[in-house]
Order: C-alpha cells, then structure tokens, then sequence
C-alpha cells in the first residue's frame, strides 16, 4: 500500500505514459496474443481486461485530473483499442471494466474494488471479476 501523494503520482504516471496510445503501439501486444492463440493449438484460451482503479472510481480519476496532466485523455482508450482488435480478430474475451462500474457504491460514494492505495483487486472486486469469468468460461467447459 503507498501513501496517497504517491498512490496518485504513480497513477498520473500511468495514465500519462498508457492513455495517448494509438492502435500503432499495440502492435507487439496484438503480435503476443495471436502467438499465445496460435500456441494454445485446440485449447480454448480467453482474454481478461482488467481496468486500472482510475478507470472505475471516479473520485481517483478526478482527482488525478486536478493534480494536472489528465486532462482531455480518455480513460477508456486502452480497452476500446484492445477490444476492436479481439473482435477482429475472433478471440474471446471478459472486459470487467463496465461491470466493475456497474457495481454500487458503498456509503461514501465509492465502489471499493481495490485494496486501498493499493490498485489490486479486493474480495469484492475479485469476487465481481470471478464472477464474470465464471460466465465467460461456462460455454467452453467439457460436460
């Protein structure tokens, strides 16, 4: 767990570093993914999305806007992206970002997915995410 000054600068430094991508950067990650396919031979392989704390709770990311250096990026592009080019491509995948933003929030306004400071998932957003791979899975499971 960092402090919250460093908690926020590391994820301003993602954000900066990852959001202005454009699909020319993802060109090594898509040539992995089609070799991973390509190496899982008749195995089923399907592909988890899992959002950085700034792309789900809201306050984190408007407070990384006000430190500066966010401004006018999309915080979804890193899905968008990868997703079209699954779906080009044909391979399965579970994108947990709309349904971590589908999860309520608790007293405070906040979702609480992540450990605190931390940005790994806690028991309520593995459980989420758990959840949907279980679905996403289901179909590809021998009876």
């Amino acid at each position: 767990s960092y402090t919250r000054e460093t908690y926020l600068d590391l994820k301003c430094r993602i954000a900066r570093y990852y959001l202005p991508w454009t699909e020319r950067n993802y060109d090594r990650l898509f040539h992995y993914l089609q070799e991973m396919r390509r190496v899982c031979g008749p195995t089923p392989i399907v592909f988890a999305l899992i959002p950085d704390e700034f792309q789900v709770e809201d306050d984190l990311w408007d407070e990384m806007i006000a430190r500066g250096g966010c401004t006018g990026m999309e915080r979804d592009s890193l899905q968008r992206i990868i997703i079209r080019w699954l779906e080009q491509a044909g391979l399965p995948y579970v994108d947990y970002l709309p349904l971590l933003r589908a999860v309520p929030p608790l007293a405070d306004g906040k979702r609480h997915c992540y450990h605190r400071q931390d940005g790994h998932f806690n028991v309520r957003g593995n459980q989420v995410a758990g959840e949907a791979l279980a679905r996403t899975l289901r179909p590809f499971l021998k009876r």
